[in-house]
């Protein structure tokens, strides 16, 4: 399993994992958030690993207000005082071999619980039963670990008990909720947890990752040029002969969003934004719409639309422009994702989709961030 110092590209988020095991300052929730495909749950188990590490726990101050008892049964200082100070060892990346580490890579920790999506939900049943779990006794702490997979699909119904545990965490939990749409999940959840965000890969950093993979460099750095960022994507597209053509449709998408919302009439300035767009742009929008309900690969060509509006908030934001008229566009294609989740009309949804997102287009009719460019 890999250790937390070998996380590729996301130094700002391990750093503030590295201190909060540094400085035994480990909180009660973590939301773990970015594009999809950029480590996020490579680093959960890297960071769940140094949490249960018995070689890192003789040196680390518990958290959490564990009682003094169960410290001193675990062989751990009662009352926060360390053994050691774990600064002065200068590493906070698990041994990778005692019985604990090794538990957490096999996945048969008995502290800690892992939480996926049922079908298209994480439902109230699920989350019931992690706050069972939460809640029984540590079997070998120091730590109750809980991981939350794509928590965006948590129920209206899951995501308010969950809260409610989030809000009174048993003692020596840990959640870590990790998400590639957080502007989904229940604010109140939000707010409970420390956020960590993991951006888009640089370039150069996927390609070093799939030459560690065994592609060849001409091959890696093509996949890290489509991939925007996300080696997870690349990954796939290496093994999918389909997917560098899924990669072409969609920049030719984003070129006609970019035609479609330059060819109203420019001095219609006090019209609506839907009313500066031709007939041909609404008619082009609604004939996408088809042709994808019709495609069995329709998941992937909306996390590919969806990393698309991400990759575009990160560029304006880089270069100082204004981004809430790409975090609106994130918005609309997540909105449709969830309803498509949920068995929603595929045409329907899709047509209502394509649509906000011309009158997006048409409100900023300027040069729109391409992929590689």
């Amino acid at each position: 399993m890999i250790k937390l110092s070998e996380i590729l590209g996301q130094e700002r988020a391990v750093r503030q994992l590295e201190r909060a095991l540094a400085e035994s300052k480990v909180a009660h929730a973590y939301l773990f958030y970015g594009p999809q495909g950029v480590g996020k749950e490579t680093t959960a188990w890297a960071f769940i690993q140094s949490l249960e590490c018995r070689q890192l726990g003789a040196r680390r101050l518990p958290a959490n207000n564990l009682p003094a008892h169960d410290l001193t049964a675990r062989g751990m200082p009662a009352h926060g005082v360390p053994l050691h100070d774990l600064a002065a060892h200068g590493s906070t990346d698990a041994c990778g071999f005692c019985p604990a580490c090794r538990q957490v890579e096999d996945g048969n920790h008995p502290d800690v619980t892992v939480v996926r999506p049922q079908g298209a939900s994480l439902r109230l049943a699920q989350v019931k039963e992690l706050q069972g779990q939460i809640a029984m006794k540590m079997v070998q702490g120091p730590y109750k670990v809980a991981l939350i997979a794509q928590a965006e699909c948590l129920t209206p119904e899951a995501g308010n008990s969950l809260l409610k545990t989030l809000e009174e965490p048993p003692a020596g939990s840990v959640f870590i909720l990790i998400s590639s749409q957080a502007h989904l999940l229940l604010p109140t959840i939000v707010s409970r947890c420390q956020p960590i965000y993991f951006r888009p890969l640089a370039g150069e950093v996927v390609e070093q990752a799939l030459t560690s993979h065994g592609l060849e460099p001409s091959q890696a750095k093509q996949l890290a040029a489509i991939g925007g960022g996300s080696l997870g994507r690349a990954l796939a597209l290496a093994h999918d002969p389909a997917a560098g053509e899924r990669a072409r449709e969609l920049d030719a998408w984003v070129r006609d969003l970019e035609k479609a919302a330059q060819a109203g009439d420019p001095k219609a300035k006090r019209a609506k934004a839907g009313n500066r767009l031709d007939a041909s742009g609404w008619a082009q929008a609604l004939r996408r719409a088809e042709q994808w309900s019709e495609r069995e690969d329709l998941d992937e060509l909306l996390n590919l639309l969806s990393n698309w509006w991400y990759r575009e908030i990160v560029a304006r934001e880089k270069s100082r422009q204004d981004s809430g008229w790409a975090r609106q566009g994130f918005k609309v294609v997540g909105e449709a994702i969830q309803a498509l989740n949920r068995s929603a009309n595929k045409r329907l949804t899709l047509e209502v989709m394509f649509l906000r997102l011309l009158q997006l287009a048409a409100q900023r009719p300027f040069k729109l961030h391409l992929e590689g460019g």
